[in-house]
């Protein structure tokens, strides 16, 4: 926000009383159990420019990732679809016996991986909030997704935190590695504990 010409005065961080950060524990990384997020396109525009998107990039992503996680061995997944997103739809194109439908709420989805693999998504936060490792997987190029809008830290290569995938070779080797999130980006995007005192004072 201050980069677009926010006034920072004006940004107050309570925190949320739902997040209560203990990042001792190593962060689960195994192909046992993984857990896959779409990458919905957007559905509207978030700039004064118009950026055109081809929806069958979203399939796309899918196949890309059944690609290489076959390549590991893994016969099936865990797909979850964003809350705006018909499954049905993916199912005209995509594997269903590799893609398994995960609708369950998303704490009992993610304590059942042992991985999740993703875009672009608060998600991530949950994930290493319940301590298993997120690899963002943003194929595109120049710095810009599948639907041509521009990425943005962590989720743009920049953070050294968060190792990002951004094509096919890299999430191989993300994977062959083991690479895991530093955990400590949580304290980054999250303030604990929770500070009722910011809130008040607007009531």
């Amino acid at each position: 926000f201050i980069k677009t010409g926010f006034n920072k005065d004006k940004i107050f961080v309570s925190g949320h009383p739902y997040y209560k950060l203990q990042v001792d524990s190593p962060l689960q990384f195994s192909l046992n159990n993984v857990l896959v997020l779409t990458k919905p396109m957007n559905e509207g525009q978030f700039g004064d420019k118009v950026q055109l998107s081809d929806r069958s990039h979203s399939i796309l992503y899918l196949f890309s990732l059944e690609k290489v996680l076959r390549s590991f061995g893994v016969n099936s997944v865990r797909v979850r679809v964003h809350p705006g997103e018909n499954p049905q739809w993916y199912y005209q194109y995509i594997n269903e016996e590799f893609f398994i439908l995960d609708n369950t709420n998303l704490k009992k989805s993610i304590n059942n991986s042992t991985l999740v693999i993703g875009p672009t998504s608060t998600v991530f936060l949950e994930s290493i909030y319940y301590r298993k490792n997120y690899l963002v997987y943003e194929p595109g190029v120049y710095g810009f997704d599948l639907f041509n809008h521009k990425l943005f830290p962590p989720f743009d290569g920049s953070e050294n935190k968060v190792p990002i995938a951004k094509n096919e070779d890299e999430l191989s080797q993300l994977i062959k590695d083991e690479t895991v999130v530093d955990s400590s980006i949580l304290s980054d995007y999250i303030r604990t504990p929770f500070n009722l005192e910011i809130i008040k004072k607007f009531i």
